[in-house]
């Protein structure tokens, strides 16, 4: 990944591992990128097998997965605000204007 976090992003207080993967390939749109997130199992290590995957063709997004727009490329939590970057998000006919997807994480 390019972008790594330890951040508690699932709200139960435990660290979580965050990974931005902006290069990884959603169907043919190559560069589209996602976000996974790999949840501390509630005794101090990193569960691989309930990651969580966000990108931007998910339902709790508007938008959908583009080619090149690199989503992931960073990602900002404050509070339970989620800020996901994704830098090469074409709007209308300006090429890699960029843009970001915010998600409010629900505390456990």
């Amino acid at each position: 990944g390019s972008f790594v976090a330890v951040i508690d992003i699932t709200g139960d207080e435990m660290l979580d591992v965050v990974i931005g993967v902006p290069g990884e390939a959603i169907g043919s749109r190559n560069n589209s990128g996602m976000i996974n997130v790999l949840p501390n199992d509630g005794n101090g290590s990193i569960s691989t097998g309930d990651d969580i995957i966000y990108r931007a063709g998910l339902d709790l997004f508007w938008g959908e997965d583009v080619t090149n727009s690199r989503f992931g490329s960073w990602v900002l939590l404050s509070g339970q605000d989620l800020l996901i970057g994704s830098p090469g998000w074409s709007i209308y006919d300006e090429m890699e204007a960029g843009a970001f997807y915010h998600l409010r994480l629900s505390t456990q």
